[in-house]
Formats: C-alpha cells, sequence, structure tokens
C-alpha cells in the first residue's frame, strides 16, 4: 500500500466535569421506563465527552466518484462501511450529490472529467477543503475520449506532484481505474486494454514518491470490478460500487490506524454527564423555538428519554421528542417536576428501539425561548462518549437543529455555526452483538401502463437502503415469476419491452440490497395494447420554439395513419430520452410545461397506432428563456400590537421563494433589513422595539431570477408603554432613639419615598410584644415618645405606611430613659490657661465636682474672637480636663470652660484665658505619591497627608516634559484622586502640591503611569449587502457586494465567501476570504447551480450576519 503513509491520529478534546468521588448507580428497568417524570434514576457516570475532529475526506475524480449508475456510487458503499467501524469522518468538496441515505454528500467528482481538468482547479479545492486524505481516482475519460493518451501517466504524476506540493501534510490514495466493458453488444476491448496499459504506470508513480517520504499509497481497485458490475461502458450498479468502497476502505484503514474500541462504561447512558454545562446557557430570544442534535448510537438498543440543560430563563411546559431523521416522530413527553436550571429529563411511555448507526435528532421544545446555546461547538468537531456521538456539522448536513414555531415540531433548519443547544438522550443498550442491517421494506405504489403492443412501463415509490430493485413478471393467472429487468439504486421505474400484443401480465418489483431482498411489492397487472396493422412512418419538420422561461411549444408535419403522438426529451439530444407528453391523432402541436429557466432540452416526436411506433422524428432543440423576478409585494399593513411589536401582512405574489423585510425611521432614507420569510408567508412579527415611536416598513419578494421593486410603505406607531404596578414603600433606615428625661425617648430616622406617613411600634427591651405608640405624617421622620417609666429600657421599630401597603419594618432602636431629674448644677472649672503653638491653642484647667446625683457628664467649650463681647460660641464638649482647638489661625480668641451633668445642669463658667496664635508657615510638600493605572482612561493617584492644608492640587505632565498643567484640585485631607479621560497607551507624570491659607507646599515627589490598552472589541461588523453573482467565462462565477462598516477600535479585517450547492437553504461551505468586495469562484462545474453568500469579520474576530443569498449556474 506504499511506504510513507501519514497515520492520522485527528485532534480530540475532553470535556472534563470537576473531580468528585467515584460512585455505582444500580436501577431496575421499571425506573428507567416511568412514563412522564422528570425525576429519574440519573444515566451512570461515564467516560468523558471526547470532541473529535472528523477525518476530513476529498474524494476526487470522475462520474465514478459522482456515482453514475448507482445515486451516491462508492461514496454511499464507503460511508456503509466505515460508520460500523467507529471511525470519524467527514468528505469534503465543492459539489454535493447522492441520495437521502448518504447524509454526508460532499464530494469533487465531476462526470466527463479528464486529468488535465481537474488539474486547473484541484488547487483552490486544497486551500478551500483542507483535507486530511485526497481518494483519487481520474483517467477513464482520458481513454474514452482518446485524448493524448500517450501521456497520461506523465500527466497522472503532475497532478499528483501538484496535490502533494498544495498538501503536503496530506496522505493521498491513487486508485487505478475499473474495466471498461461492453454495452449493446458493442466489445470494447481496445479500450479496456489501454485502461490496463494506464493502471500498470500507477504503482511505479505512486511508489517513487513514497519512497521519497511523500504520504502516497496505491489502491487497486481494478481486479475488484466484475465486468457484470457494469451498467454502461464504464460506470457500476451498487454492487459494483460497493466493491470499490471496499477497496478503499483498505487503503484508509491503513492510513486511520485501528478502529476505536466501543466504550465498556455502564447504561443507561448520556453524550453528556451532569456536570458537563454549555458556556451560554441561556440566549437572549424569547421567540418559542424547539432545538436538537443529530446523533448515532453504536449499539442497537432503546431511547427511554430526553434530556436538556436548562437556564433559568428557560421557562415554561417543555415538550422532549425523538425523531428519525426524515422528521418521523417516534416518541414524544412533557417535562414534569422540573428545577429552576441545570440538567433536566423526561422518560418516554414506551421505549423507543434504535438500530446501530442510524442517525436520529433528539429535540424539547422551549416554549420561552432562553434556551442553552454555545455557537460552533460542532464545527468540524464530533462529540463523542462511546456507545453514543453527536455529529459534526458535516457528516450529516449539520449539526444544531432548530425550528422557530409557537408549538415545536421538527427542528429541520440547521444551526448557522455548528451551536450545541445541549439536547441529549438516555440510551439503553441492547444485550448481545448488533443485529445485522435488515433488508429493505417492499416497494410500494407499484403501477404499470401499457405503453404499445409490445411495452409495458412500470413505476414504484422508493425505499431506502436499497442497492437496486429488480423487476419480476408472470403471464396474468399463473404464479410462475421470472425477472425481467433490473433498476439502480433510486431509479424508480422500468419499461418492459419486446412483449406480445393483446397479452395480460402481472408485475412485481423487489428492492435489493447487500443484506438480501425484500418481500415483493404489491402486484401491477397490464395488458399490452392490440398491434396495428402496420407502423406509421417518421413524422418530419419537428421544431421547438422557446415561449417562455418554463415552456417550450413544438410543431410538426403530420403522418397518415397514426392514431396519436408521443413527445419524448432528452437533456443532452443523444440518450435519456423521457417521454413527456402525447398527443391525439392529427394533434401535430405540443407544449411542454414546468420546464427549467434557461436551460436546453432537445425533443423528438414518436408516431403510434396498434401496429406499434414510428421510426422517431428529427431532434429539435432549444433552450427556456431565463424567468423574471416576481412582482412587488402589494396591500402591505404595519398595526402596533404592542409598546415593542409591529405586525405587518401583504398579499402573496406569484414566483417568489421568500420575502425581505425593511425598515426605516422616516420611510424615505435608512432602510435596513430587519426580517426575512419563507416562500408563501407574508406576514412578519418585528420585535424589540421602542415605544411611542414611528417605524415605516417595506417589503421586497426574493427569488434566484433577483428581487422585486417594494412594495408600499406602511407606517404605524408603537403603543405607549404601561405604567409600572405600584410597589410599597422601602423599609425605613438609620432609626436612632435616644433617651431624653426619665419619662420620654425622641426617635429619629432617614425618610423614604412614597411613603404617606409612618407607624412608631413599640415593645419593652427583650420582648417581642410590639404594639402601635404613634404615627408621624408624610415626610415626618421624628417622634417623641413620653409618658414612660423612668430608667427603663424600650424597643422601638418604624413602619412606612402608604395605599400600597406597608413597608417592612426598620432597624430595632433600644434606649433606656434617664432617672428622676438632677436640679443642680456642678462646680465651676478652675484655672483654665491657653497656650498657642502651630496651628492650634491647647486648653487646660482644673475639674468639676457635682453632687447633684446625675454624675458629671462632660465639659463645654466656648470661644470667642472679640474681648468686647460677652457672646462667647460653643466650641466643642469633652470629658476630659483638657482641649487642643486645631485649624486656628492667627487671629486671637478668648476662651473658657462650663461643667454640665447627666441631668443638663450647667455650671458657672471658669475663668477667661486668651492668646494669640503665633503665624504659622506653609504646610509640607506631601509624599510617597503613586500613579496607578486602572483602564485605557484612567490613572489612580494616592499619597500621604500632610498637617496644616485646606486641600490639595493635582499637577499632570505628559512623561519626558517639564509643561506642568494643574488638572483639579480635593479637598482637605482628601489624599486620592482618579484622573479619567485620558487617551490609551500614553504615559503621564504627575506631582501634588499641598494648599493653605498660609501658602502652598513644595511639589511632592513624582509619579508615572501609563493607560491600558483599550478594552476588546466584541461588536461584529454590519452585514455586506447588494451580493450579485454573475457568470464570466468557463466555470466562472464573479461575486461583488457592497461593503461592511466595523465602529469598533479593532476594524473591519475582510470577508468570508459562503457556497452552498443544495439550495439556499441548505449547507453553506467557507469557499474564501477576501479583503475586497468582489471574489471570483473558479471551482465550479458548468451547469450546476451554486448558492452565495458573504459575511464580515474584524480584527478581533467577531463575524457579522450574512448577506442576502444570490444563485448563479456558470456556463
Amino acid at each position: 500500500m506504499g511506504n510513507a503513509l501519514r497515520r492520522w491520529g485527528g485532534g480530540t478534546t475532553a470535556v472534563r466535569p470537576p473531580a468528585r468521588a467515584a460512585r455505582v448507580i444500580t436501577f431496575a428497568l421499571a425506573a428507567i421506563l416511568t412514563a412522564g417524570s422528570s425525576i429519574v434514576a440519573q444515566p451512570a457516570l461515564a467516560a468523558e465527552v471526547t470532541r473529535t475532529r472528523p477525518v476530513r475526506i476529498l474524494p476526487l475524480g470522475d462520474s465514478l466518484t459522482f456515482g453514475v449508475g448507482a445515486s451516491g456510487g462508492y461514496r454511499l458503499e464507503l460511508k456503509d462501511l466505515m460508520v460500523p467501524d467507529r471511525y470519524s469522518f467527514d468528505f469534503v468538496g465543492p459539489a454535493a450529490h447522492g441520495p437521502f441515505e448518504i447524509e454526508d454528500r460532499q464530494h469533487s467528482g465531476w462526470r466527463g472529467w479528464r486529468i488535465d481538468e481537474i488539474d486547473a482547479v484541484v488547487g483552490d479545492w486544497l486551500t478551500t477543503y483542507r483535507p486530511d486524505v485526497v481518494m483519487l481516482m481520474i483517467g477513464t475519460n482520458d481513454i474514452l475520449q482518446d485524448y493524448q493518451l500517450a501521456t497520461a501517466p506523465a500527466r497522472l504524476a503532475a497532478l499528483i506532484d501538484k496535490i502533494v506540493a498544495a498538501a503536503p501534510s496530506t496522505n493521498v490514495l491513487v486508485a487505478s481505474i475499473p474495466p471498461i466493458g461492453a454495452v449493446e453488444g458493442w466489445t470494447n476491448e481496445l479500450d479496456d486494454e489501454q485502461a490496463r496499459a494506464y493502471n500498470a504506470e500507477i504503482p511505479a508513480i505512486v511508489s517513487q514518491r513514497a519512497a521519497a517520504g511523500k504520504h502516497l499509497s496505491f489502491v487497486d481497485v481494478y481486479p475488484a470490478v466484475q465486468k457484470s458490475d457494469l451498467i454502461d461502458t464504464v460506470h457500476l450498479d451498487a454492487f459494483g460500487y460497493r466493491r470499490v468502497a471496499e477497496r478503499w476502505r483498505a487503503g484508509l484503514y491503513d492510513i486511520l490506524g485501528a478502529a476505536p474500541s466501543e466504550s465498556t462504561r455502564g447504561c443507561p447512558c448520556s453524550i453528556w454527564n451532569t456536570a458537563d454545562a454549555p458556556a451560554t446557557p441561556q440566549v437572549a430570544t424569547s421567540t418559542a423555538t424547539e432545538v436538537g442534535v443529530r446523533f448515532r448510537t453504536e449499539r442497537d438498543g432503546y431511547i427511554t428519554g430526553v434530556r436538556f440543560y436548562k437556564g433559568s430563563g428557560n421557562t415554561g411546559t417543555h415538550r422532549g421528542r425523538l425523531w428519525s431523521r426524515d422528521g418521523t416522530l417516534l416518541a414524544s413527553a412533557t417535562f414534569n417536576n422540573e428545577t429552576a436550571s441545570g440538567w433536566q429529563q423526561v422518560t418516554f411511555d414506551t421505549p423507543v428501539a434504535v438500530r446501530a448507526f442510524t442517525t436520529y435528532v433528539a429535540s424539547y421544545f422551549a416554549p420561552a425561548g432562553h434556551y442553552a446555546s454555545d455557537p460552533g461547538y460542532f464545527n468540524d468537531v464530533e462529540a463523542v462518549n462511546s456507545p453514543l456521538r453527536a455529529l459534526a456539522t458535516g457528516q450529516s448536513g449539520g449539526n444544531g437543529w432548530l425550528s422557530t414555531s409557537s408549538t415545536g415540531g421538527f427542528p429541520a433548519t440547521p444551526a448557522l455555526n455548528g451551536n450545541n443547544y445541549w439536547v441529549d438522550v438516555v440510551f439503553t443498550p441492547s444485550p448481545g452483538p448488533n443485529q445485522p442491517p435488515s433488508p429493505p421494506a417492499a416497494p410500494k405504489n407499484v403501477n404499470a401502463t401499457a405503453l404499445s403492443h409490445s411495452e409495458v412501463r412500470l413505476t414504484w415509490s422508493d425505499v431506502g437502503g436499497e442497492a437496486g430493485y429488480r423487476i419480476q413478471r408472470t403471464p396474468a393467472g399463473t404464479d410462475t415469476w421470472a425477472t425481467v429487468g433490473f433498476a439502480s439504486r433510486d431509479v424508480l421505474a422500468h419499461t418492459d419491452a419486446g412483449l406480445t400484443p393483446s397479452a395480460s401480465y402481472n408485475y412485481r418489483v423487489l428492492a435489493t440490497s447487500h443484506y438480501g431482498d425484500s418481500p415483493p411489492s404489491n402486484v401491477a397487472a397490464a395488458t399490452t395494447q392490440t398491434a396495428p396493422l402496420s407502423a406509421p412512418a417518421a413524422p418530419n419538420g419537428l421544431t421547438a420554439i422557446a415561449a417562455s422561461s418554463q415552456r417550450i411549444d413544438l410543431s410538426w408535419q403530420d403522418v397518415t395513419g397514426e392514431t396519436g403522438y408521443r413527445i419524448e426529451r432528452s437533456t443532452d439530444g443523444t440518450t435519456g430520452w423521457t417521454q413527456v407528453g402525447t398527443t391525439a391523432a392529427d394533434v401535430t402541436a405540443h407544449s411542454d410545461t414546468g420546464l427549467t429557466a434557461s436551460t436546453s432540452y432537445s425533443y423528438r416526436v414518436v408516431a403510434n397506432n396498434t401496429a406499434g411506433d414510428s421510426p422517431a422524428s428529427n431532434v429539435a432543440t432549444a433552450t427556456t428563456l431565463a424567468p423574471p423576478p416576481p412582482e412587488a409585494p402589494r396591500d402591505l399593513t404595519a398595526t402596533a400590537m404592542s409598546p415593542s411589536r409591529i405586525d405587518l401582512s401583504w398579499q402573496d405574489v406569484a414566483g417568489e421563494t421568500g420575502y425581505r423585510i425593511e425598515r426605516s425611521n422616516d420611510g424615505t432614507t435608512g432602510w435596513t433589513q430587519v426580517g426575512t420569510t419563507a416562500a408563501d408567508v407574508t406576514t412578519h412579527s418585528d420585535t424589540g422595539l421602542m415605544a411611542s415611536t414611528s417605524y415605516s416598513y417595506r417589503v421586497v419578494a426574493t427569488s434566484p431570477n433577483g428581487d422585486s421593486s417594494a412594495s408600499n410603505v406602511a407606517t404605524a406607531q408603537t403603543q405607549a408603554a404601561p405604567p409600572p404596578d405600584p410597589e410599597p414603600p422601602a423599609s425605613p433606615t438609620g432609626l436612632s432613639a435616644t433617651a431624653v428625661s426619665s419619662s420620654g425617648i425622641d426617635l429619629s430616622w432617614q425618610d423614604v419615598s412614597g411613603e404617606t406617613g409612618y407607624r412608631i411600634e413599640r415593645t419593652p427591651a427583650g420582648t417581642n410584644d410590639w404594639a402601635a405608640v404613634g404615627t408621624s405624617a408624610a415626610d415626618v421622620v421624628v417622634y417623641d415618645d413620653t409618658g414612660l417609666s423612668a430608667s427603663t429600657a424600650y424597643s422601638y421599630r418604624v413602619v412606612a405606611t402608604s395605599d400600597h401597603g406597608d413597608s417592612a419594618p426598620s432597624n430595632v432602636a433600644t434606649a433606656t430613659t434617664a432617672a428622676p431629674p438632677d436640679t443642680e448644677p456642678p462646680t465651676a472649672p478652675s484655672d483654665l490657661t491657653a497656650v498657642a503653638t502651630k496651628h492650634k491653642v491647647t486648653l487646660s484647667w482644673t475639674g468639676a465636682q457635682d453632687t447633684g446625683g446625675s454624675g458629671l457628664a462632660g465639659y463645654r467649650v466656648w470661644r470667642t474672637s472679640s474681648p468686647a463681647s460677652d457672646t462667647f460660641a460653643l466650641l466643642a464638649t469633652t470629658t476630659a480636663t483638657s482641649f487642643t482647638d486645631s485649624g486656628v489661625g492667627t487671629q486671637t480668641y478668648w476662651y473658657r470652660i462650663t461643667a454640665y451633668d447627666g441631668a443638663g445642669n450647667e455650671s458657672t463658667p471658669s475663668n477667661t484665658a486668651t492668646t494669640a496664635p503665633p503665624v504659622e508657615p506653609p504646610p509640607e510638600a506631601p509624599s510617597d505619591l503613586i500613579a496607578t493605572t486602572v483602564s485605557a482612561s484612567g490613572v489612580d493617584l494616592s499619597w500621604q497627608g500632610v498637617t496644616g492644608e485646606d486641600g490639595y492640587r493635582i499637577d499632570r505632565a505628559l512623561e519626558n516634559t517639564t509643561s506642568w498643567t494643574p488638572v483639579a484640585t480635593t479637598a482637605a485631607d482628601v489624599t486620592s484622586y482618579s484622573d479619567t479621560g485620558l487617551a490609551a497607551l500614553t504615559s503621564y507624570s504627575y506631582r501634588v502640591v499641598a494648599t493653605s491659607p498660609n501658602g502652598d507646599s513644595a511639589p511632592s515627589n513624582i509619579a508615572t503611569a501609563t493607560t491600558a490598552a483599550p478594552p476588546p472589541d466584541t461588536t461584529a461588523p454590519t452585514a455586506p449587502t447588494d451580493l450579485k453573482a454573475v457568470t464570466s467565462g468557463k466555470r466562472r462565477v464573479n461575486l461583488s457586494w457592497s461593503g461592511s462598516t466595523d465602529s469598533e477600535s479593532s476594524g473591519l479585517a475582510g470577508y468570508r465567501v459562503w457556497r452552498s450547492s443544495s439550495g439556499a437553504t441548505g449547507t453553506f461551505a467557507a469557499l474564501a476570504t477576501s479583503t475586497n468586495t468582489s471574489y471570483t469562484d473558479s471551482a465550479t462545474i458548468s451547469g450546476e447551480t451554486y448558492w452565495y453568500r458573504v459575511t464580515a469579520h474584524d480584527d478581533a474576530g467577531n463575524e457579522s450576519l450574512p448577506s442576502n443569498t444570490v444563485s448563479a449556474v456558470p456556463r
């Protein structure tokens, strides 16, 4: 297989829960099956979830890679072989084809392509799709077209070298081409001889490069294919493609290594453990939504219930559901007894049997939105916790599925960014090994129609998992069934020819597969027509004229003896002729309708009668016209439904694929897209609006053929916001109780808003017997409680009252009434002296005596600045026999002291003392100035304070300059300052000066700080608009669009171009990046339809919403 294979390990990341003690949970099956309960036995603890990047495989080649002959070709067969072996892989490529069963439809197989055509574009594909493995099988068309056969091996070698140079770490499997056989009696031995000669050169090409260290190996397909596998000269049936897939599998397994082993953890089990939690437990949207996940099991077994992670805002009644991948509902149940947040679980009434390695969808309905959502979780990552697997985005058309609906339903829309909505299942494996796949179901709706005296046309409905169909026939009234034909996978019709005229036949159809045949279908009967005496002559003069984008008109010359005409159509004018209509006798015109726009169709006409068909007429070809865009929508109305919502409705128009809703503030300019609807949906609710605000709207119908002109403009004003419901006032605070006498206590508290008064409640201290003792009017926050007992402790609380209810009580305040009154004052203080020092005067005196019983309470210090006045002002109180009057200036003051007792009796004054304070110097310089960066625009300052200052001045200069500028001041004793509004990443120097009436201090030390970088940019650019697609040249599509803007600091970085080959609502893959507003896609195939859209991203990694979607069909 080659000597330089690169083993693929794959990237994995384990989701680890917090450490905890191991435990074992056992329970009866009956507990698992408890119907409708959200409180059930939890899944057994298991290995952690491993996030595995699937191996990216690029199938590269011609129509054999495309799958002509059996839809999906070897890709479907390879998927069915590798998935049960638990390999994680993802087919990649610019094209998407195959049946429903293939799931992963991407590839790069192009019908009719040669080596040189692959060589011309493969570099772009390798850059875009970044494969880990390339499976290359090419060369058949070089032989069939006799194209430079002598250089075919050399051209293959050059193609391999280009692939290796562009992707040196990619493993390349190079296959021989299958045999070229015979068809309709034509032996094709020369072509097959050339195929064998070409194949003989490939091993040496591969081995030489492998020996040089390239990641190459050879896969020999030719001997695996039997001539009976060919349905024509080169294409295979499903059994032939299975043999090719088995050879590919052997080559891939040599690269991938041993298959991952199946887990032996205990079950019932789930994908995520109970300790796993989303990064985003709930999204902002409140739209009712069904969210789900696509998953597979590695064992046959039963899904017994559904789990989901709940954020606190995800309220309402939730319903869990299990679906098949085609949207068939398998089970549902309503969650009960939910917790406020975290994992919720519900059990189905009846467990659902599931088959190993089959894709299912688990979902739940979130009626209030706010569901968990981690964007990008499944992008290029499969979440594996054997025996359960949640698929990566590329493995089954996407993962993270949703449907916005008021009642829920099948989540059929893939998330744009591979979101994990944290939906899970509870799985119980069946004992023993997995059962082998079953044969397909019996085909249904078999219908037999006699086309002539010798032909019967059969049709039937498709079934899943079939490799093809076997058609059996028996004469009517007998049971001797014989096989008379075969049809390839997804081919649902067969014509049985060479029959006897006027004979009755019975038919039935069996679906074939690698696992056996289905039961027979229903029996359909037909009787061939009576043979005419002679067949008519061939019609002539056939003409085809395109009448519209969907219609071509035919006309021809009448012939004699016919009883009607059969009109046949082909896409290439040579093969694949299909009946598209008939006419009665002598009717020589026909209109073929329902056609695809801008498409070439070829026609021929066959005259028929009871004797048989004429030879076909001449072939006439016409191309349908390009379709027009739809008409403008009409009768748009806008109705305000609430302060934040306006509902829109309009008349439907024909030919649209959806509608774009635009909004403007003035109805003329500034139109912005605010929503879209699907085809035929003519209503929209615009939410999140501002109350009492006028909004104007217009609607544009969209289609692949262009957009319509805008509808009429409809304007509505949102309703006014309702006033808030009134609430009771807040609880009063700051209640204090002060005993003012032996029978009175004064209360005071902080006022609160919204009250109409206060109720004062009292209880003896140490009890809880609260009783109302008084009230106060609105805004009156004091109360005097009188008539109390002396020397008694009382506790109080206050309640604010209002028309909307009472507040909670305030804090409790306690006071003890005074003893009986003392009326005898203390003796007067004596020997008062005053000594002046810097900024202060120090007083001292001889203490007083109190004999009245209440006890000496303290001293009052009195001061005056006028010697002629006997009016002294109270300066301070103290319990000491000294006091310092700080902050004095140069003025002279006179002082005296009085004593007072606990009853409030005051003594006569002491002697009067006076002094003139000395002249004070300026304060000292502040010290220890520190500057600390706190943001991109702020610096905090702090310093050591000095005495004698009445404030500080802050000076600032740019670093390394001496241009000091005052920027702020602070009050006295305030030794910190926050400097704001600065430039980011800029160095600033600071100094501080203490100010006073005696002058300013010297400056402090200098402190320097550099502001931080600006905060990260988290705002995405605006979406690109006006995306256009124009075909140009062979297989080229030119894209252009109007650019985006980025309002944040990081700046617009560029654009990502996305492409889909499966429709406007299909899966889009990143195609390229660009810093321009245009891009040319050259990795296309002629005649295929591609859909495009563009997003913008900034330097911080934020990505915009997508642009409008356009489509193009390259020439």
